[in-house]
């Protein structure tokens, strides 16, 4: 590879009247020899061992479960010259307590939104015990899928703002997605104990997907804001995948104090 470069010079000498001008070209020949070896090898394993005994007389006990197994195997789709748009618009808006909502214009997809909760008071002076647990397994694949000149859109606008409470939004434009909100909640008045467990496993193999000429989008202009609580949002417009927000909460409060 060669390169010619010119380079003009020019000085002017203050206080007198010389002036220095010179051309100078260069010619410069430049050979590059690269070669990029990447290689990564990465393992985990990982082994988690975990027994937890309670032995105590309790005044009360507050336990809250749940519990989601989502599949979506075997599937196939072939879609050609479609539209698929999912849109909120200001919605979900100011409300209290307990809110689930989904919304898909998809293909062969799963949505859920799951809620356990459990409370206890105190009737003597030796406390409580509070145990939450949220897990869930997301599996999909096993498919053969193409799509072709198709446009998928997810668009949430001015919406899931100023809510109080526990709020779980999907939404989903796409083909075999799986979106989950879970939330486990244990409270005990006067906890003495307080376990809280979230477990999320999710697979998506054995898949092939072909695209040719599509466009997918997913915005959230002016959404989500000034919540309090547990707030949990999917959105997706892609295809074959798994969205998944799993809580568990195990708490106490003192007489007095909530």
């Amino acid at each position: 590879m060669n390169k010619v470069v010119t380079f003009t010079v020019a000085a002017l000498a203050m206080g007198g009247a010389a002036i220095a001008q010179a051309d100078v070209t260069a010619l410069v020949g430049v050979t590059k020899d690269v070669v990029i070896v990447n290689s990564e090898t990465i393992e985990i394993n990982k082994t988690v061992g975990l027994n937890v005994v309670v032995n105590q007389n309790l005044d009360g006990a507050a336990e809250a479960q749940a519990i989601a197994s989502v599949t979506n195997l075997d599937n196939e789709y072939n879609l050609t010259d479609a539209r698929y748009n999912s849109s909120l618009l200001r919605s979900v808006l100011g409300h209290q307590g307990v809110l689930g909502l989904n919304q898909d214009t998809g293909n062969m997809a799963n949505q859920a939104n799951l809620l356990s909760a459990s409370t206890t008071g105190v009737e003597g002076n030796r406390g409580t015990f509070a145990n939450a647990q949220a897990e869930a397994t997301m599996n999909t694949g096993a498919g053969d899928n193409k799509i072709t000149n198709v446009i998928a859109s997810s668009t949430m606008t001015d919406s899931v703002n100023r809510n109080n409470g526990i709020i779980g939004v999907n939404q989903s434009s796409g083909n075999m997605m799986s979106q989950l909100t879970a939330v486990a909640m244990a409270i005990g008045a006067e906890s003495r104990i307080a376990l809280s467990e979230a477990a999320l496993g999710q697979t998506t193999s054995a898949s092939t997907l072909t695209l040719d000429g599509t466009h997918s989008s997913a915005s959230i202009p002016g959404s989500i804001n000034g919540n309090v609580g547990i707030i949990g949002v999917n959105q997706s417009s892609g295809n074959n995948g798994n969205q998944a927000v799993n809580v568990s909460v195990a708490a106490s409060f003192l007489p007095g104090t909530r």
